[in-house]
């Protein structure tokens, strides 16, 4: 059997992917690993001996070793190979890295050794259907991409067959022949093809939160690094704020069956205390969203109403608030006195 050459000393690799548009990072090393005709766990420990990559949030972490590493040997750029990464979105959905606890907006691996206990990872299967080499994108870790622009149909995040969280990086796990896989397009469990999931149209409540939230998707699938204004990041924790408001109800906080009443609307059954946007359901996350987006596009209007109907309180909408933009505060600043619910809206909120 032929020995591996030293990879620490060849100029390039014999193969030198470089980074798909928004493709994850942990995707580009898989296609790198089977582009060797190896198997990811053989291509990671002879390419990265010191350390184990796998045990941990790849995409989320990415070590500045590693990413150099994979620029010297394929000829992309540091740059490139950064914004392949989680890390890439500081300063857009988020204002500061960390490498612990929840990032907001990012959904969490649940990593266990080579194991994923969460359903974080999500695919387009008309995406990988029509990809001529099937990849998985950035935006598809991200909490409010449910739905594929695209394709208008819903993402999904876990196997059609056998129900499997997605590990695209476990596919060649007890296949003594690499040829036997084909693709990163295959469930790691049962070896169900992604791309025969059957497509669901999604659905939305209004063309005004359509249209809103497909530009939110296609910004977000667009935006590259931190060289932005702070009004970006803003504008992500406010609508992280008010999908954590539209997930709870008790006697301070009601402003999602406020919504669901306006728009005619089943509200969705969700446990009352607080729970991060990150943690829940897809179809949660999709009904959330929606109703985070139809108060933005009349904040003024249609949260004054809430206010008025007492279904959510000053404090509530300033709690845990971090980093508020001004059009955002001067909107929350006139429920400071609770006797002017008394007098009745000068508008219609919807």
């Amino acid at each position: 059997m032929p020995s591996w050459p030293d990879v620490h000393s060849l100029p390039l690799w014999p193969v030198h992917f470089k980074p798909l548009p928004d493709e994850l990072l942990s995707s580009l090393i898989v296609r790198l690993a089977y582009g060797h005709g190896v198997k990811v766990r053989t291509f990671s420990r002879l390419v990265f001996p010191s350390q184990e990559i796998w045990n941990r949030d790849i995409d989320r972490n990415a070590p500045p070793a590693l990413l150099s590493m994979i620029a010297a040997n394929t000829g992309a750029s540091y740059e490139a190979l950064y914004k392949s990464s989680l890390k890439a979105y500081e300063g857009v959905l988020y204002k500061q890295y960390q490498l612990s606890s929840i990032l907001p907006w990012v959904l969490p691996l649940q990593v266990y050794e080579w194991k994923r206990n969460g359903f974080a990872q999500h695919y387009c299967p008309s995406c990988l259907a029509n990809d001529g080499i099937p990849y998985y994108r950035r935006s598809w870790r991200i909490a409010y991409c449910t739905w594929c622009p695209q394709h208008a149909c819903m993402l999904h995040n876990s196997c059609f067959s056998c129900g499997s969280c997605v590990a695209f990086h476990r596919c060649d796990l007890g296949n003594f022949d690499i040829s036997d896989v084909s693709s990163i397009h295959r469930c790691w469990h049962c070896g169900f093809d992604y791309r025969d999931t059957p497509r669901i149209a999604a659905d939305f409540y209004s063309p005004d939160i359509l249209a809103s939230f497909r530009t939110l998707l296609v910004a977000l699938e667009a935006s590259q690094s931190a060289d932005t204004s702070d009004s970006i990041v803003q504008f992500h924790n406010v609508l992280h704020h008010l999908c954590l408001l539209l997930g709870m109800k008790n006697k301070q906080v009601a402003i999602a069956d406020f919504a669901c009443a306006a728009l005619s609307i089943d509200q969705i059954s969700k446990p009352t205390r607080r729970q991060p946007i990150e943690s829940r359901s897809l179809d949660e996350r999709h009904h959330l969203v929606q109703l985070a987006i139809w108060y933005l596009l009349q904040l003024d209007e249609r949260l004054t109403a809430a206010w008025v109907n007492r279904s959510i309180t000053y404090n509530r909408l300033l709690k845990d608030l971090r980093d508020l933009p001004d059009w955002y505060g001067d909107v929350v600043s006139k429920f400071t006195h609770w006797r002017d619910r008394l007098k009745p809206p000068p508008f219609e909120c919807y």
